[in-house]
């Protein structure tokens, strides 16, 4: 019955495309994996950020995935915002700072290179280097952030702020969280990603179109199992040492993505129901945490041919 609701009827659900900053091992890997020293200063060098260097690795993978969403939408910049996971920001340019500060004295310091830690600086440059003008903000701040973002971007879209919106779930490995681990003795497995979604009401070119998957909800909880009424799932659960388990192959049982997490577990979700090639359905992704859910209720009709 959940047809009928297909762009946004009864339930309000929203078209939403994957789309990502890098990949690796060819077509393989997309938008999550290990870069090299090279990728991620071209990385930098190619993400259009102003002084992308002294944002730092995350922010470039940030912007990259940006301008990878809105590709060949032809969106109104006035009518398309950009919604980001919440951090860590620029950990590496802020270490470098404080040991410069440690080492020189405060007074030998270029304030040129005071590294941009505020949480609102990957999604304002993110917004900057895409051309998106509607709005641009961080949502959440652990694992199950992206949850988060994609409950932010289907609610603008359901209250006819944007027409289009960026959700952004990106991670850059770095110095500064590797050390943060070790001294934690935790696993300190990091990986890069840049995943995106599109999220639009509309129809129209690419990766616009309605075939494929919607967003139909989600939500951060204290239910275990948020959308109960739907009966396809792929639960996920972050074990005390920050890894995660999932019921489909994905990389966070033997690493980090810290606040992306959500992203990988959706499009490793996503991935799978693609290749089971069944009829519609819908189900829902979701990942427990302490005493928190997040989760996503997606739908899925197969493209047409």
């Amino acid at each position: 019955m959940w047809l009928c609701c297909w762009g946004g009827g009864m339930m309000g659900a929203v078209n939403c495309s994957l789309a990502h900053g890098f990949s690796t091992a060819g077509s393989a890997c997309l938008g999550i994996g290990v870069l090299d020293a090279d990728q991620l200063r071209a990385a930098i060098a190619s993400c259009g950020v102003r002084h992308a260097a002294v944002y730092g690795a995350q922010v470039a993978l940030c912007a990259l995935t940006a301008r990878a969403v809105l590709a060949g939408t032809n969106a109104d910049p006035a009518r398309t915002g950009v919604v980001t996971n919440g951090g860590p920001w620029s950990a590496d340019p802020a270490l470098t700072f404080l040991r410069s500060i440690a080492e020189r004295g405060h007074q030998f310091v270029n304030p040129l290179a005071l590294p941009a830690t505020l949480v609102s600086a990957g999604p304002t440059a993110a917004s900057a280097a895409s051309g998106a003008k509607a709005f641009a903000f961080a949502a959440g701040f652990d694992e199950l952030a992206f949850f988060e973002v994609l409950m932010r971007g289907h609610q603008l879209l359901r209250h006819g702020v944007a027409d289009h919106v960026a959700a952004l779930g990106c991670c850059a490995r770095s110095e500064a969280l590797q050390e943060a681990l070790n001294v934690l003795q935790l696993p300190m497995n990091v990986f890069d990603c840049a995943i995106g979604m599109l999220l639009t009401h509309r129809e129209g070119k690419s990766k616009e179109s309605a075939g494929d998957f919607a967003l139909a909800g989600a939500m951060i909880s204290s239910e275990v199992h948020p959308f109960p009424y739907v009966e396809q799932r792929y639960a996920g659960n972050v074990d005390q040492w920050g890894l995660i388990t999932f019921p489909v192959s994905q990389p966070l049982s033997s690493g980090r993505a810290f606040s992306a997490s959500g992203a990988v577990l959706c499009q490793a979700a996503m991935d799978h129901i693609r290749c089971l090639r069944g009829a519609p359905c819908e189900f829902v992704v979701s990942c427990r945490k302490g005493e928190l859910t997040g989760a996503a209720h997606f739908l899925w009709k197969p493209s047409r041919g």
